[in-house]
């Protein structure tokens, strides 16, 4: 083969390398060992300079021409902060990095310490009912919401509370009530965006919580096995999952955030262990999620956390610049 041929031959191989937008590890080394076996020496100066401007070439095509990427976009997060209620009747933000006091947001007489947050939307629970909170902080009494809520969850444009033996459902200007299994007392609920909800309740005779999930359009409550053995603390929802809230074991007081599916219990994310120090009652701590999937576990005199996937963040408990320390949990924007 004269050294036209060979050239060509090259420059035809290259081609196909750079062409192939995904290629295989070892293409590029495959290429040089067979034309360097192929070629005198004389000609490996002028092959490692080609074969080096195609490799650019392909990672320029990996780059560049991956389909739907063609342009990359900023993606934007989301609020990096959270809500509590640092004295009585003020709800503010805070900062999830520096656990600074950001911002007041509203004043609510005679709140009782509950919040939700759905996206934009907040809820604070009062003496009289639920009140939303608009972004630049002006509240509205929720129609249908008289009870005083011990609990709010809020997501997809609904709210959830518990009521005596049922828990009631806001949507679209009615109220629904979804009976309970008879004899359970919730300790903590969460409601998904399409609608489901996860109680977090003990049965009579029973001392530990168990939890219970009614998928969306569903009639029929549906308990979940206990990975720990003891009973979670605290429930929310991940995405379409359950996440709960428990200790290592019936032994160890430390917790961690499980990530169960809800239609069976089966666990698909185990979560990084927090350094508790005390065994917790169910309904004590809080659990939030955000729509990034990072949890806020907040433990009234004992730390507040973010976890996220296998790393788990120290976030200052939520107090004001005049010292002032909320005495409930707080909640993650959604």
């Amino acid at each position: 083969m004269s050294d036209a041929d060979r050239e060509e031959l090259m420059r035809e191989r290259l081609h196909r390398l750079a062409d192939d937008v995904d290629p295989r590890p070892d293409a590029l080394p495959t290429l040089l060992a067979a034309t360097r076996r192929r070629h005198r020496r004389r000609h490996v100066p002028l092959l490692v300079a080609v074969t080096a401007a195609a490799a650019v070439a392909v990672l320029s095509a990996v780059v560049l021409v991956v389909p739907g990427r063609n342009a990359a976009e900023p993606v934007s997060v989301g609020p990096d902060s959270y809500l509590a209620q640092p004295r009585p009747g003020v709800v503010a933000e805070f900062d999830l990095g520096s656990g600074a006091h950001d911002r007041r947001l509203a004043e609510v007489p005679a709140a009782t310490g509950a919040l939700a947050a759905d996206g934009e939307r907040v809820y604070a629970g009062t003496a009289d009912g639920i009140v939303q909170l608009a972004p630049d902080g002006t509240g509205r009494a929720l129609p249908g919401t008289d009870d005083v809520p011990e609990r709010i969850s809020a997501a997809g444009g609904r709210v959830a509370f518990p009521t005596a033996g049922a828990v009631a459902v806001l949507h679209g200007g009615a109220r629904t009530s979804v009976p309970l299994p008879p004899g359970l007392r919730v300790q903590d609920l969460a409601l998904a965006p399409d609608g489901a909800l996860a109680v977090l309740a003990a049965a009579p005779g029973e001392s530990a919580a168990r939890l219970y999930v009614l998928p969306a359009g569903a009639h029929d409550w549906r308990p979940l096995p206990d990975p720990s053995g003891c009973g979670p603390v605290a429930v929310s929802f991940s995405g379409a999952d359950v996440a709960a809230l428990q200790p290592v074991s019936c032994t160890d007081p430390r917790l961690r955030v499980t990530t169960l599916r809800a239609e069976d219990g089966r666990i698909v994310g185990g979560g990084a262990v927090l350094p508790a120090e005390r065994p917790l009652e169910p309904g004590e701590a809080g659990l939030s999620t955000d729509a990034l999937g990072r949890h806020l576990v907040s433990v009234p005199g004992g730390g507040q956390w973010l976890v996220d996937g296998a790393e788990v963040r120290d976030v200052p408990w939520p107090c004001t610049r005049e010292g002032e320390c909320a005495p409930d949990p707080g909640v993650l924007r959604s």
